[in-house]
Parts: structure tokens; C-alpha cells; sequence
């Protein structure tokens, strides 16, 4: 059979840049998790979604992506967990010259595989609402993505989030606090960075019917410290300020039955000073060089979620 693809739950479109890991790394509370409770129930919420497409004969390829979320809300306290992963590979035909005769012979045909994304991560966020308009949050975040040269990512948040403006249809919500980012890099030559930043957040829901929403978040963190971290110009010195990372999302989600949405999401991160790539083709790379991953990266998805509970 020239062509196998199995798909199951969801369909994502492919990234347009390389992969550098992590979506907004928050989300905020809801309007109706906003309000405080008056009775003691506790509400439970969790979607899945997962992927996994193979093809094999002239293209070879390989592509398991999936998710998972889930929240309980009681009272004026909250808490969310996920996760997600995704792995692709792809097999590619090339060509080398190897007797240098400027032609391609038949032994000098072959396939090379490569992994064009490898990334996971796992996060937790706990809310408590002071009032309808208040709260304060703390967060975790643990997570990697080796083709962006990161091996581990971690990282903890905290700080105050308010209810900006809520109606029937639209709800605006901000965020400020603080930021803690660990970066250790598949390159290990180069020593691990510790960022300390300041965190604003914004984040927007439009209802459009009762079946469908808009959304659209932006987060911006900017780093406090200097680092030490290889730079383009071949330096290593990060001023205050200098590392900048911006991580902008959007999307629409529709209800289609009772516990199956389709949704469309799309996703924009900007990292000023880009982690530095791991070695490429099995060699070393010469000294005093150190490529990096590049500052920007957009990637847009479709999926079908469901709701367990």
C-alpha cells in the first residue's frame, strides 16, 4: 500500500517555523468561575484530544500529537491541569554526489529521517477569587522541545488577576506578576539560564451565539536579570529587557453535539533571544559558532475536542 493514514480525534495543520515549545503558558479564570459560589458544589471539567497519522511509500512520515485538561472548581478556589506532547518524523529522498563526477548514480540515492518536532509539556494553575472582579493566582509549568534546543523547560508564576469588563457576550480580563523561566538546552556545553521577569497578560472571550466563541490572549515577559546565553553576534551577555517573549493566541470553537466541539486555533511565539540548536547531522559544530532557533514561530491547528465530563 503506497499511502497509510490513520487519523483519530484531530486534525492539526502544519507549523510554518520551527517549533520553539509552549503555547500562552496561563490561561485566566471564566466569568462564571469569577463569581464567588454561594453553594458548596464542586464542578469538574476535562476534554481530551489526540492524533496520529502515518504514510508510507514516497512519502514516509510519522505525526502522534494529543492533549488532555482537567479542572475542579469549588468555591472561590480552582484548579487546572494539562498536558500535551507532539512528535513528528519525516523520511526524506536525497541525493550526494560521492565518486564527485557532477551526477547522481543509483548507489547514491538514499533516505534520511529527521524529527521536526519533539515537544511536551505539563502544566498547573491554581486560582483563588477575592471577589467577582478579583483574584490572585499561582502557577507550574514543566515542559520540552528538543528542535528548538530546549531539553528541559520549567517554570512557576504568580500574581493578581482582574475582570476588566464581563457582559453576556464579552468578558476582558488582565493579568500582572511574576514570571520564573529554567531553560536547560540539548546543547550541553552551554549552562542552563535562569530568567527572573515581570508578566502582563491580556485576554479577551466573545460569545457570537450559543454554540460558538471567540478568543484571542497575548502575554509578554520581560526578563528582569541579565543573562548569559549565546547571542546571534556571537556574545553571550542579555541585558534587562533584552529577552523579550511574547506568546499570542487566537481561536473559534463550536459546539457540535452535546460533548464534541470542533475548534480553530492560532498561535504566534516570539522569543528574542532563541535557545541555541543541538547538533545537526551528528557533527559538532565549529568553534566559537553557535547557531540558534529562530526568534519566531507560528503554528495554526483544527481539532475535534471532546468533553468527558
Amino acid at each position: 500500500m503506497r499511502h497509510l493514514a490513520l487519523v483519530v480525534v484531530t486534525l492539526c495543520l502544519p507549523a510554518f517555523a520551527l517549533a520553539q515549545g509552549g503555547d500562552p503558558s496561563f490561561k485566566f479564570g471564566k466569568a462564571e468561575e469569577a463569581k464567588p459560589a454561594e453553594k458548596k458544589d464542586v464542578e469538574w471539567k476535562a476534554t481530551g484530544k489526540a492524533s496520529l497519522i502515518v504514510s508510507g511509500g514516497n512519502s514516509r512520515a510519522t505525526s502522534v500529537q494529543g492533549a488532555f485538561a482537567i479542572s475542579r472548581k469549588g468555591g472561590n478556589n480552582k484548579i487546572a491541569l494539562d498536558a500535551a506532547a507532539a512528535y513528528v518524523s519525516a523520511s526524506v529522498l536525497t541525493a550526494k554526489d560521492g565518486n564527485a563526477n557532477n551526477t547522481i548514480e543509483k548507489n547514491e540515492i538514499f533516505r534520511e529521517t529527521q524529527t521536526t518536532t519533539n515537544q511536551w509539556s505539563a502544566k498547573a494553575r491554581y486560582d483563588r477569587f477575592l471577589t467577582e472582579n478579583n483574584s490572585l493566582y499561582v502557577a507550574g509549568l514543566v515542559g520540552g522541545d528538543r528542535p528548538a534546543g530546549k531539553q528541559i523547560l520549567g517554570g512557576a508564576q504568580v500574581g493578581y488577576s482582574r475582570q476588566l469588563y464581563a457582559s453576556p457576550r464579552h468578558l476582558l480580563v488582565a493579568e500582572l506578576g511574576y514570571d520564573f523561566s529554567y531553560e536547560s538546552y540539548v546543547e550541553d556545553k552551554n549552562p542552563a539560564v535562569s530568567i527572573h521577569s515581570g508578566r502582563v497578560f491580556a485576554g479577551y472571550n466573545l460569545k457570537i451565539s450559543d454554540t460558538t466563541s471567540a478568543f484571542t490572549n497575548i502575554e509578554l515577559l520581560f526578563n528582569l536579570n541579565k543573562e548569559t546565553a549565546p547571542l546571534e553576534d556571537g556574545t553571550t551577555d542579555v541585558g534587562s529587557f533584552q529577552d523579550l517573549r511574547t506568546y499570542w493566541k487566537t481561536g473559534l470553537t463550536t459546539t457540535l453535539f452535546k460533548n464534541l466541539s470542533f475548534g480553530f486555533d492560532f498561535l504566534l511565539k516570539y522569543d528574542n533571544v532563541p535557545a541555541p540548536l543541538g547538533k545537526l547531522g551528528g557533527l559538532p559544530f565549529a568553534t566559537g559558532y553557535v547557531p540558534v532557533a529562530e526568534k519566531l514561530d507560528v503554528v495554526g491547528q483544527a481539532s475535534l475536542l471532546i468533553n468527558f465530563i
